[in-house]
């Protein structure tokens, strides 16, 4: 097979570098990274990917040969033990050259690496805050189109056909039966209960929704028949959701802290429904094909927004001051807090009738 030339020279080796701590990031970028796997240019592709995600790119079925970044091991332990990974890892990046890598996250972590590789040609996107390390910039519209875009625009460098929107799906091995002996909650295997998935958090408190609508929401859902889940992991998820149950007049399962990002598969693969905040399981809950209800407001859904034909977005019924940003809003984000738990019990039942 003819392979498209990087700068006259057939190219047979190339890095891609998506070293992101978001996993929504990752989950949008995976398709890109698939037509790289599938576009045949190259003998050999290696993904660098952090090593928090293993069992998603397991998942996801991808075969691309992938170095992980130890960003948990950079993060705590001695001075001596992350110099001891760092060197490891840098060892192997340099392992063998390239004849192309290119930098899908754009971050000055990704551009580091781009710059410590050894490329003979580098592609980044112009949204990078080091341009300069790249041989070719690809220009990238961060205004007016979804991030999905922002990683298949980067294929016309290559001259690689680009794919249509959406997520590689995700697999899991781990049986519903063992789901519900791990959170106890026989009600889980029983195929006539209507599951929901609720996640109140997010990584930046501006797209939190309130806690209290949640409790309510949740209360609502449970008065109907349903059967409310609340996930999330970490110190402030684990907060939120303790404060949401403490307000409820219903009990609800608490997943929180509790499972493997397998497990968590599993459970969105179970559920009919999900509904939370601008988030990485969003973009999880969407990948998997469950009915997917986003809550939006200071974030652009443009660019955020959940794929696929059974994801939507609802937003409040009030628009921001003209200062509202991430940093900074005069009227609290009631783009987000104006959304009423009617406006997403009519999603939801919107959602149910496609």
């Amino acid at each position: 097979m003819l392979t498209v030339p990087i700068d006259g020279k057939p190219g047979r080796r190339i890095l891609i570098l998506m070293p992101t701590k978001h996993i929504g990031d990752l989950l949008i970028a995976l398709k890109t990274i698939q037509a790289i796997e599938l576009s045949g240019q190259f003998d050999h592709c290696l993904l660098v990917a952090d090593d928090r995600y293993r069992n998603l790119l397991a998942m996801s079925d991808c075969e691309t040969e992938t170095l992980f970044y130890p960003r948990l091991k950079l993060m705590s332990g001695s001075v001596l033990s992350k110099l001891k990974a760092f060197t490891g890892f840098l060892r192997q990046l340099r392992k063998q050259r390239y004849d192309c890598a290119i930098d899908l996250d754009g971050t000055i972590m990704s551009t580091r690496l781009a710059s410590l590789c050894r490329a003979r040609k580098i592609i980044g996107p112009s949204f990078s805050k080091r341009p300069k390390v790249y041989n070719q910039v690809v220009p990238i519209d961060t205004e007016t189109q979804h991030k999905f875009y922002d990683y298949v625009c980067l294929l016309d460098a290559l001259t690689i056909e680009r794919p249509q929107p959406g997520y590689r799906r995700l697999q899991t091995d781990v049986t519903l039966e063992a789901l519900a002996n791990k959170l106890e909650q026989s009600v889980l295997d029983n195929p006539e209960t209507r599951v929901v998935c609720l996640h109140p958090g997010s990584t930046k408190t501006y797209k939190q929704w309130g806690l209290d609508k949640f409790a309510q929401l949740a209360d609502q859902l449970i008065e109907v028949g349903y059967c409310c889940v609340f996930i999330g992991a970490g110190k402030i998820d684990r907060e939120s959701i303790a404060t949401i149950t403490e307000l409820m007049q219903h009990t609800a399962i608490n997943s929180c802290d509790r499972l493997t990002l397998p497990e968590l598969v599993r459970l969105l693969h179970r559920a009919d429904d999900y509904i939370g905040n601008d988030s990485g399981p969003m973009h999880l809950a969407a990948a998997i094909g469950s009915h997917t209800i986003g809550l939006f407001g200071p974030t652009d859904e443009v660019r955020w927004s959940p794929m696929g034909r059974h994801a939507q977005v609802v937003k409040g019924r009030e628009g921001c001051a003209n200062d509202c940003r991430r940093s900074y809003c005069s009227r609290a984000y009631r783009c987000l807090q104006s959304l009423e738990i009617q406006d997403v019990i009519e999603s939801l039942s919107t959602a149910e009738s496609t």
